[in-house]
C-alpha cells in the first residue's frame, strides 16, 4: 500500500512538471523574436503620417483559460527603466503600469483636459526618445494602414494629426483607432448688404457657398472651425481676392471683436494683413486646445466690400479658408480650402447707326430700374469711410450719374447684381432722333444661382448670365410719333389743305380768263 502511495505521489509530481514545461514552451512559442505579428489602424486619415515605436518585449500565452491576458512585459536588450511616471520593473524583471494614466481621452476623442494634456506630452516625448523606431506610414486615403511584421511587444503609434496617444500590444494582431481626427472646417455667405439695405434680398445661392452682388455693397463671411481634443499648433487663414476688401473691424472670434491689427488673447493670437497672403491668419494657443474636452465650435466672422477691382462674371471673387494643424510645426497639414464666390455683373451699350451701323459717340444716358411704380437712378459714388467706390439708387432723374457713349458707342457699367435694368437717352447727336422715354430699351441681368447639372449641355452654367450687351440704335429724320399727340400730323394736314386751296384758285383764275 505504501508502494502504491509513493507511486502514485511520484506520478502526479511528474504530472506538474510536464504541465509546467508545456506551459513553459507554449509562452516560448509566442516570444519577441517573432515577428508575424500586425497592428492596423482602422480609421487612418489621408496625408496623416503615422509612425510606430516599439517600447517593450513581450511574451504571450494565447491557451491561458484563467482569464488572465497571457502577456509577460519585458524590457528590450540594452534598456532600463528607472524613475518612470508610468511604468516599473518588478525583481522577477517584468513590466507592470504604475498606475498613472497614460491618456485622458476615450475613443471617441472626448474627455480631454488641460492636466491630460501635459501628461500626454510628457508621455510621447519619453516613448519617442525611448523607444526604438519602427515603420512610418503617410496615408493615402481616408482607409486602414497595416504595421507589418512586427515582433509580440507593447507599441506606441504617433500621428502627425494630433497629441492624442496610441498604445497597444500584439497578440498576434490588433486594431486601434486613431484619437486624432482632423480639424473640421466649414465657411458660408450669411448676409449682403447695400447701402439703401440691411440685406438684399435673394441674393445668397448654394447654401451660402456664394452670392450676387453690386460694387460697394458689404458681404458678411462666416466660418465655422470644429476643434477636437487633442488638437495642436491650428491655425485659420484667410485669403481674400483682390475684388474684396476686408474690413478688419469687423472680425470676430466668438463675438470677441478685433480691436487691432495684431491682437493677443487668452485663446488665440490674430493677425490682420490686408492685402497679403494670407490676409487673416489667427493662431490658436496651446493652452486653448489643451483645454478642449470635447469637439467644439469656433466661429469667426468678418465682413468685406466688393470693389471696382471685381472681376465681372462667371470667374467670380473667391475668398478661400484653410486650417493648418499638427504635432510638427515645421510639418504641418492643411485642409483643403473652404471657398465662398461673390459674382457682379456689367451691362455695356453698343450706340449706333440704324442705316450705317457707324458708332456713335457723344450720346448720353442715365441707367434706372423700377421700385414699385417708381424709377430708381443709377449713381456712383465714393465712399468716405472705406474710400470705395459704390454703387447706389436715388430718386430723380437729375441725381443720377450720366453716361456717354465714347471709344466706339460705348458705356460700360460693372459692379452690378441681377434684375431688369432701362436706359434712357437724354441727349441724342444732332440731326439724330432722341429715343422716347416709352421706348426706353430694357435689358435683363439674370442670374438664378443653380448650376446646370453634369452633361446637360443646354443649361448655362451660374452667373454665366451676368454679363449683357444693350445693341442701341439712333436713327436720323424727325420723329414721327404714331398715337398720342397731334406732331408733325398738323402740319401735314395744313399743307394738304393749302395745296387743294391753291389748285382750286388756279382753276377758278383759269376760267375767268377764258369767259
Amino acid at each position: 500500500m505504501k508502494t502504491a502511495r509513493k507511486l502514485f505521489a511520484m506520478l502526479m509530481a511528474l504530472s506538474m512538471i510536464l504541465a509546467l514545461a508545456v506551459t513553459a514552451n507554449a509562452a516560448g512559442n509566442y516570444d519577441a523574436t517573432k515577428n508575424d505579428a500586425s497592428i492596423t489602424v482602422s480609421n487612418a486619415k489621408a496625408n496623416q503620417t503615422y509612425t510606430i515605436y516599439k517600447l517593450f518585449d513581450a511574451s504571450v500565452d494565447p491557451d491561458r483559460t484563467d482569464g488572465a491576458t497571457g502577456i509577460n512585459y519585458t524590457l528590450m536588450a540594452g534598456k532600463t527603466l528607472e524613475n518612470n511616471t508610468w511604468f516599473r520593473v518588478d525583481e522577477r524583471g517584468n513590466v507592470l503600469s504604475t498606475g498613472v494614466a497614460i491618456s485622458d481621452v476615450a475613443e471617441d476623442g472626448s474627455g480631454a483636459t488641460a492636466a491630460g494634456a501635459a501628461n500626454r506630452d510628457a508621455f510621447r516625448a519619453w516613448a519617442e526618445s525611448y523607444g526604438v523606431e519602427g515603420e512610418t506610414i503617410t496615408a493615402r486615403e481616408d482607409a486602414p494602414i497595416t504595421f507589418a511584421n512586427l515582433t509580440y511587444g507593447y507599441y506606441y503609434i504617433t500621428t502627425s494629426s494630433g497629441s492624442l496617444v496610441t498604445v497597444d500590444s500584439v497578440k498576434p494582431d490588433e486594431t486601434v483607432i486613431d484619437k486624432n481626427p482632423a480639424p473640421g472646417l466649414d465657411k458660408n455667405i450669411t448676409n449682403v448688404k447695400s447701402h439703401e439695405a440691411d440685406a438684399v434680398a435673394d441674393a445668397i445661392y448654394d447654401e451660402g457657398k456664394s452670392a450676387t452682388a453690386q460694387m460697394g455693397d458689404t458681404i458678411t463671411y462666416t466660418v465655422e472651425i470644429k476643434a477636437r481634443p487633442g488638437a495642436e499648433n491650428l491655425t485659420f487663414k484667410d485669403v481674400l481676392s483682390d475684388g474684396l476688401t476686408l474690413l478688419p473691424a469687423t472680425i470676430k472670434v466668438d463675438n470677441d471683436a478685433l480691436a487691432d491689427s495684431t491682437i493677443v488673447k487668452a485663446g488665440y493670437t490674430a493677425e490682420v494683413k490686408t492685402g497679403t497672403d494670407p490676409d487673416i491668419v489667427i493662431a490658436f494657443t496651446k493652452a486653448y486646445l489643451d483645454g478642449i474636452g470635447q469637439e467644439t465650435t469656433i466661429t469667426i466672422t468678418y465682413d468685406a466690400i466688393v470693389n471696382d477691382s471685381a472681376v465681372i462674371g462667371v470667374e467670380g471673387n473667391p475668398n478661400s479658408a484653410t486650417l493648418d494643424y499638427g504635432h510638427d510645426p515645421q510639418n504641418l497639414t492643411t485642409t483643403e480650402p473652404v471657398e465662398a464666390k461673390v459674382y457682379t455683373g456689367k451691362i455695356t451699350v453698343d450706340k449706333f447707326d440704324g442705316a450705317t451701323e457707324e458708332k456713335l459717340d457723344g450720346v448720353q444716358f442715365v441707367l434706372y430700374k423700377m421700385s414699385g411704380n417708381d424709377k430708381l437712378y443709377y449713381k456712383v459714388s465714393t465712399d468716405a469711410v472705406n474710400n470705395a467706390k459704390v454703387v447706389t439708387w436715388v430718386a430723380g432723374e437729375a441725381n443720377a450719374t450720366t453716361l456717354t457713349t465714347a471709344n466706339g458707342g460705348v458705356i460700360v457699367v460693372e459692379g452690378l447684381t441681377e434684375g431688369t435694368y432701362f436706359w434712357h437717352e437724354t441727349k441724342a447727336l444732332d440731326g439724330y432722333n432722341l429715343i422716347l422715354s416709352e421706348n426706353d430699351p430694357t435689358f435683363v441681368i439674370e442670374d438664378n444661382g443653380e448650376i446646370a447639372a453634369e452633361g446637360d449641355t443646354a443649361a448655362v452654367a451660374a452667373h454665366a448670365n451676368l454679363v449683357k450687351t444693350s445693341p442701341i440704335e439712333n436713327n436720323k429724320g424727325a420723329e414721327l410719333p404714331s398715337t398720342g399727340g397731334i406732331g408733325t400730323t398738323i402740319f401735314t394736314v395744313v399743307g394738304a389743305t393749302l395745296m387743294i386751296g391753291a389748285a382750286v384758285l388756279f382753276v377758278t383764275k383759269k376760267r375767268s380768263i377764258i369767259d
